[in-house]
């Protein structure tokens, strides 16, 4: 069972600690469609590319080895769910609709109609991109003719000729002679509509064409349509973070991409998942996309793409996240020495290592002696070399891995074992520091440390009258009724065998026996 635990202050408003327990078994099943998941939905934005093409590539580079048929199902429905995201909102009321109208991408070929010289219409014009105006009435006008003017000025009049069944097109630049119409004008066989295909570079950014026709001797009847030259932004989209800088992970952060200028404004996509929100003002388009962070988008290169109906503008601006996150796995401690056993007096190396992180947690020691540290990407190695005394016997090493994110702080603990020599630390003669008169009892007590715990033996005169063999660590003789005999000096013997060598250690203790 998990299990976590927070702390806040009274007003429940900031998180003062908090401690998560893990302790449900890993599914490398879901964790390999999780990964998957993640590096497909890069690839979201790449329309062109059939969702089952993109995931045989994943599983390909991947290498899975747990993934069951039914997962993939489940992999092209987060693409599809991802891809729909980056889809234009649909209009909601009357004036969406009218907004979308006016910032439709221009196509190649756009047709201007004036209907009976009465409606005029806003257009955009590309420059070298053809653009036909209609021009038509009810009637017949005088001379079965209507002219087409850019900024007032004349610069074709089309005419249908009844005795040829042909429209001809007569310039105003100068070229007096008609022409047959093929694929710059054209009229209606019943001289009431006529089209003529401009295509050049407009002088100025906004203009107006203008259809004339003749009623009568001297009754003209206009119709303008206005016209503004497309043209693209001067400066590049630029990309805002907020917050700024890096973050911690499960941090919320919207990424602010915007650009100013343009006819008509651009639009703006995104490549990285996430909830978008694009706003147009008069003069600047603007998108957001706001992502909550986990370990998986540090370092993730999000592009802001700019497109306009200019076709060769298009301009990537990529803004690279970078996230803050504990390591998901716990320090590893190990013993580098190649003695085996640790002997008192030996140098013994010991490694501690963690892998993950950003950045790589930070790793100590509560044991003295010399640390040397090493990092790179994703792994740190922390190492301690110290002489062994005999007493770091069953002393406790511990490494501590702390990082700066969620108060990530882990511990992992090495108990020293060191084999060393006896050593009798304490002896003493009991009562009257074995000064006792005669039939008195005496108590000869002594301490001893070493590991392994070393064989005593108790020697009187050159002759052993007590030696035990069970590893003990103090020992005691008593001596009843002690006669004037035993007055004299006991030795207490300690030994142990280290790496197949015995090493001994021996203390005197005087018993005085007043004989009466």
């Amino acid at each position: 069972m998990c299990k976590c635990r927070i702390r806040t202050d009274r007003e429940s408003k900031v998180l003062l600690t908090g401690t998560n327990e893990h302790n449900h078994d890993i599914d490398e099943r879901k964790l390999e469609r999780q990964q998957i998941r993640i590096k497909i939905k890069k690839n979201a934005s790449d329309i062109s590319t059939r969702p089952s093409k993109i995931i045989r590539q994943e599983l390909l580079t991947n290498g899975e080895s747990h993934l069951l048929p039914q997962d993939l199902k489940s992999l092209s429905q987060s693409l599809n769910r991802e891809r729909r995201r980056n889809y234009p909102s649909l209009p909601k009321h009357r004036e969406d609709v009218h907004a979308c109208m006016q910032y439709l991408t221009i196509k190649t070929n756009k047709v201007l109609t004036m209907t009976n010289l009465l409606t005029a219409l806003y257009i955009l014009i590309i420059d070298n991109q053809p653009l036909q105006l209609n021009c038509s009435s009810d009637v017949v006008p005088r001379g079965q003719a209507a002219s087409f003017l850019i900024n007032g000025q004349d610069r074709i009049s089309v005419r249908y000729e009844p005795t040829l069944s042909q429209c001809l097109g007569t310039p105003t630049s100068g070229q007096s002679a008609p022409f047959v119409c093929a694929n710059t004008c054209s009229c209606s066989s019943d001289a009431k509509s006529y089209t003529w295909t401009y295509v050049g570079i407009m002088d100025t950014v906004n203009g107006t064409f203008t259809c004339e026709m003749l009623f009568g001797e001297a009754n003209i009847e206009t119709d303008t349509i206005l016209v503004a030259k497309a043209d693209h932004p001067v400066l590049v989209q630029t990309i805002k973070q907020v917050p700024e800088g890096p973050v911690n992970v499960n941090t919320s952060i919207t990424l602010i991409c915007s650009v100013s200028g343009g006819i008509p404004l651009p639009t703006l996509f995104w490549n990285c998942g996430g909830l978008v929100n694009n706003t147009l003002t008069n003069n600047s388009t603007i998108s957001q996309i706001s992502i909550i962070t986990s370990k998986y988008h540090n370092q993730e290169v999000c592009t802001c793409s700019a497109f306009h109906p200019i076709e060769y503008y298009r301009t990537d601006v990529h803004h690279t996240l970078s996230v803050l996150y504990p390591p998901d796995m716990e320090p590893v401690i190990q013993v580098l020495s190649d003695l085996k056993p640790l002997v008192a007096g030996d140098n013994i190396h010991i490694s501690c290592s963690i892998i993950g992180g950003n950045p790589i947690a930070n790793l100590s020691w509560d044991c003295p002696g010399n640390v040397s540290t090493q990092t790179d990407n994703n792994k740190a190695i922390s190492y301690l070399a110290f002489e062994m005394r005999a007493e770091d016997d069953r002393k406790t090493c511990s490494c501590i891995a702390a990082h700066t994110v969620n108060h990530f702080r882990k511990s992992v603990h090495y108990i020293l074992e060191v084999l060393y020599f006896p050593n009798i630390t304490k002896c003493a003669a009991t009562p009257n520091d074995g000064r006792i008169d005669e039939f008195q009892t005496v108590k000869l007590r002594c301490e001893v440390r070493g590991n392994p715990l070393p064989n005593i033996s108790w020697i009187s005169s050159e002759e052993t009258i007590l030696r035990k063999d069970d590893n003990i660590s103090e020992s005691s003789l008593t001596i009843n009724k002690a006669s004037c005999i035993q007055s004299g000096k006991y030795r207490f013997f300690a030994e142990n065998a280290i790496c197949e060598r015995t090493h001994t250690d021996s203390r005197y203790i005087e018993v005085n026996v007043n004989c009466k």
